[in-house]
C-alpha cells in the first residue's frame, strides 16, 4: 500500500520532459531552468504533495530518501553540467560534481519547495506562485554567476 501511494503521488507525476528540457540547448539556460522549475512547482506544490512529502518524512518512510535521490541523479545533475558549461567551467566527466554546488541547486530547490510547506503545513499566504519562482530562478542565476564566472 506505502509503495503504491509513492509510485502514484511521486513518480507518476515526474515529467520525463523535464530533463530534455534541462539539456536543450537550444534555449538559453535561465530560460531552461525557468521552464523546469515553474512546471516543476505547478507538480509539486499541491495539498496532497506537499503534505504526504512531508509526513512521509516525520514517520521516517523512504519515500523522501527515494525521491530526493532521484531528483539529485536526474535533475541537479544535469543542472550543474549546464551551469558548468554557460560558465567555461570542465565538465562533470572531467571533475565531478563537488558538495558545494549540489548545495547551490539545494538551495534554489528548497526554496522553492518552501512555498508548498508555507501554503499548506502553515497555512499562510503565498501570493503568485510563479512570480515568486521566477524571483528564486533570478536570485539562484545571479548568484551562481558570481560564484562560477571565470
Amino acid at each position: 500500500m506505502v509503495e503504491r501511494v509513492y509510485e502514484e503521488v511521486f513518480l507518476r507525476r515526474w515529467n520525463p520532459f523535464w530533463e530534455e528540457l534541462i539539456v536543450d540547448r537550444s534555449k538559453p539556460l535561465n530560460a531552461r531552468l525557468g521552464e523546469f522549475y515553474h512546471d516543476y512547482s505547478r507538480v509539486i506544490l499541491s495539498y496532497e504533495w506537499v503534505r504526504l512529502f512531508m509526513f512521509a518524512g516525520l514517520k521516517g518512510l523512504d519515500f523522501n530518501t527515494r525521491y530526493l535521490e532521484m531528483l539529485r541523479q536526474r535533475v541537479f545533475r544535469l543542472i550543474v553540467a549546464e551551469l558548468r558549461r554557460e560558465h567555461g567551467r570542465a565538465s562533470i566527466d572531467q571533475n565531478p560534481i563537488t558538495a558545494m554546488e549540489v548545495e547551490a541547486v539545494w538551495g534554489l530547490h528548497a526554496a522553492i519547495f518552501y512555498l508548498g510547506v508555507r501554503k499548506f503545513i502553515y497555512n499562510m499566504a503565498v501570493d503568485d506562485i510563479d512570480k515568486v519562482v521566477e524571483m528564486e530562478l533570478q536570485i539562484f542565476i545571479t548568484g551562481v554567476s558570481s560564484v562560477l564566472a571565470k
